[in-house]
């Protein structure tokens, strides 16, 4: 009777491991499997595109559904690294840093037809921690596609500087650095000014680094 059993036992794993295999192998689960993988990769997606790609670093090549397209521009340069010297940075922030170093350009990523580059310089806080500070550039299509991209939003007027507007935006947190950003626009390029720390070793207050990267900005080749 057990010997029955057994066999029973053993006769209906198998059936239900081929059932299993039948499904694995059938056209409408492959289907099913690809499509789901495809929403899987367009989430990431919209990830990426909405938290990652504001510093341009890495960012890879694609194309959404509605036709959103991204890739980068292999051997340009919108000149960003140039825009402002490691010197003006180290005299402004002065003694809030013990050294910058020497700047770090990205490659030029295409989002959909604006043209975006960081330069960036790391820096060594008088608290010897890592930060940096960076300058963004967008490049739009022209100044209406500017206008439309809702760059702005959010931000609070800081004036002019050089005859262009500028923009302060609130300090936020981006993983564990906390940045403060300072938005100028001229033409059809909206320029990022930003100092990141260490959120939880903040050196520079909200208001000095505000302070601090309106004198970057002032002196910018823009």
């Amino acid at each position: 009777m057990a010997g029955a059993k057994k066999k029973q036992q053993s006769t209906s794993k198998r059936t239900a491991t081929r059932k299993k295999t039948s499904l694995l192998r059938s056209d409408s689960f492959r289907k099913k499997a690809v499509l789901l993988l495809i929403v899987l990769i367009a989430v990431g997606a919209i990830v990426v595109f909405t938290w990652v790609l504001p510093k341009y670093n890495g960012a890879k090549s694609g194309v959404g559904a509605d036709g959103f397209s991204v890739y980068e521009m292999k051997g340009a340069d919108l000149g960003v690294a140039n825009s402002v010297s490691k010197e003006d940075v180290q005299r402004i922030l002065g003694d809030q840093v013990k050294s910058v170093s020497d700047v770090k350009k990205s490659g030029v990523i295409n989002l959909n037809g604006a043209k975006g580059q960081t330069a960036t310089f790391p820096i060594v806080t008088k608290g010897d921690q890592q930060a940096s500070f960076y300058v963004d550039v967008l490049e739009y299509k022209n100044v209406a596609a500017l206008e439309d991209s809702g760059v702005t939003k959010g931000t609070v007027s800081a004036g002019r500087i050089n005859d262009s507007p500028a923009y302060y935006m609130k300090s936020n947190k981006l993983g564990d650095q906390r940045e403060t950003t300072l938005l100028v626009s001229k033409g059809s390029k909206s320029y990022k000014f930003v100092i990141a720390q260490p959120r939880q070793n903040i050196t520079i207050s909200e208001a000095e680094g505000l302070e601090k990267l309106i004198e970057i900005a002032k002196t910018a080749k823009l």
